[in-house]
């Protein structure tokens, strides 16, 4: 053999070397060396999903046995009068009458042997019995489905009223398990244990649904609105409170006022302000009800400092001028204000005597107390039948329905023998308790000890007459405790000596009970509008 010879063979043994390895060691031998972490890793993740089947296998034989506990039975006659002897069962708890439980046929399906069957209930209760029926029907403990219930009132009621009987309708629909081979043995009715009760609804309120009256018919509420009152405009150290109202809504109100400063009580509808510090603000209420409407309004008060009288100023020998003629201080639109009622009420130790006033053009409602400015003059007397107003050093009877224009003067008023007599007490005592020279307080207010208690008036418990505290005038038919006064003479008896007169002045000088001096700009009204000042 030659070198060519020997050179050609060795090349055809490499080749045939080659081939042998790349088709035949290297699958077979090297490969699976190389390859065998990954072989490893994919065997792992089959036995994972292999024992994640298993899991559910197993979680899903253990369900289906506790729903086959919950039914009870393989037997669906066994199943649907066991269902019928529940609902008579809960039939009695509730009190419903005219009950009734009719079982429809069983249905199996072919696919997976799940048996079904319906019984219809009716029955006649009231609605919240016939709610908590049909929650204690959804906790039987067998596979129960509430299909479409049917309420509506038993008889027919009138309008605005609540119905208190209902109609019920239900179907009431339950499953009947099979046999399965998943559960790799059979299994007896005995060996189920079927629980007495399957809770599915606990710590739920069902109470709002017969709180709702559904049947009752709805009557729209009127719109929330609130007015914070008349802006305030008051002298320093005087008391005064804020007059809130608010009508509409559920009527059940939560006040707020904001900011809270200066006030006795934010949440209520008519705090007392603190007018020590002299200075403004802007109050907000806000108004809320169970409906949930929230409605708010501001009110402006300005506290002014305390003006010191000026002092007396010494006489001169120079005539002094003639004063300018008095300006025209009653209201120029008296003629549409008509005087519908009195009110006179007791708010802690103090009492609130008001005059109420109708606007007949604007149909506005405004609100006076005594002490407080009226028609150019003072309010100083408010009775059941009208009240007594001071002005010009004059007084004046506004008679219940009247008009402010048609005012008389006391004297001239002999239609009215009792407001008559009011006002001559209210100007005698003045005169008792001031003399002639004297100024009675500002406001024509006067201390309630210095009226003299007429004989046969019976004062109200609390210490109330018919009368407003400011002017100490007291009430026609009222008797005092005890009858006689502090001599031991009757209130209204004559002074018998010559120093009885001057014994009742000192003890009328004596301070009285505090009353509340209510600024003209805190008149409180009923309206749409507020009237602050009159010129």
């Amino acid at each position: 053999m030659n070198r060519r010879t020997k050179i050609i063979a060795a090349v055809f043994a490499l080749c045939v070397a080659y081939v042998l390895v790349s088709a035949v060691v290297y699958p077979a031998f090297i490969e699976p060396l190389m390859t065998i972490d990954e072989r490893i890793a994919a065997h792992e993740r089959e036995r994972a999903a292999l024992e994640e089947k298993e899991a559910r296998v197993f979680e899903a034989r253990l369900e289906y046995r506790d729903f086959l506990d919950r039914v009870g039975s393989f037997d669906e006659l066994v199943v649907q009068n066991d269902l019928r002897q529940r609902l008579n069962t809960l039939i009695e708890k509730h009190n419903l009458e005219s009950a009734s439980t009719s079982p429809s046929r069983p249905q199996q399906d072919g696919k997976t042997g799940i048996t079904s069957m319906a019984v219809n209930a009716s029955a006649v209760g009231t609605l919240e019995s016939v709610i908590n029926f049909l929650k204690d029907v959804s906790e039987l403990p067998g596979l129960v489905r509430i299909g479409n219930a049917s309420i509506y009132p038993a008889s027919a009621s009138r309008a605005g009223r609540q119905v208190d009987r209902v109609n019920l309708r239900v179907p009431i629909e339950v499953w009947v398990l099979p046999q399965h081979r998943m559960l790799g043995e059979r299994i007896a009715d005995a060996d189920l244990a079927q629980p007495e009760v399957l809770v599915r609804h606990g710590g739920r309120d069902y109470s709002a649904i017969w709180k709702a009256e559904p049947f009752t018919e709805f009557i729209p509420l009127d719109p929330l609105v609130v007015d914070a009152g008349p802006d305030v405009k008051v002298e320093q150290g005087r008391r005064v409170s804020l007059n809130g109202i608010a009508k509409g809504g559920d009527g059940q109100y939560t006040f707020e006022w904001s900011p809270t400063d200066g006030l006795s009580n934010p949440s209520i509808l008519r705090p007392s302000l603190d007018t020590a510090e002299p200075g403004g603000r802007v109050y907000t209420l806000t108004v809320k009800d169970n409906s949930g409407n929230v409605t708010v309004d501001q009110v402006e008060v300005a506290i002014s400092e305390k003006v010191l009288a000026p002092r007396s100023v010494e006489k001169t020998d120079d005539p002094p001028p003639p004063p300018p003629p008095p300006p025209d201080k009653r209201w120029q639109d008296r003629k549409f204000l008509q005087i519908r009622m009195a009110l006179m009420r007791r708010a802690g130790d103090s009492r609130v005597d008001e005059m109420m006033v109708y606007n007949t053009k604007s149909r506005e409602t405004f609100y006076y107390q005594a002490g407080t400015e009226f028609d150019g003059g003072t309010l100083v007397c408010v009775h059941p039948r009208g009240g007594v107003v001071r002005r010009d050093d004059e007084y004046f009877v506004y008679p219940i329905g009247s008009r402010l224009d048609q005012d008389l003067k006391a004297e001239e008023a002999e239609d009215y023998p009792v407001l008559r007599r009011l006002a001559q007490q209210t100007r005698e005592i003045q005169d008792i308790s001031f003399g002639p020279e004297e100024p009675p307080p500002s406001g024509g207010q006067v201390p309630v000890n210095a009226a003299p208690e007429p004989e046969g008036q019976e004062v109200a418990p609390g210490g109330e007459t018919g009368l407003a505290p400011v002017q100490g005038a007291p009430a026609e038919g009222a008797k005092t405790r005890g009858g006689t006064g502090q001599s031991g003479q009757p209130a209204n008896a004559a002074p018998a000596e010559s120093n009885t007169l001057e014994t009742q002045k000192a003890e009328s000088m004596r301070p009285g009970p505090s009353t509340p001096n209510i600024s003209d700009n805190t008149t409180s009204r009923r309206g749409s509008d507020t009237r602050k000042t009159r010129n």
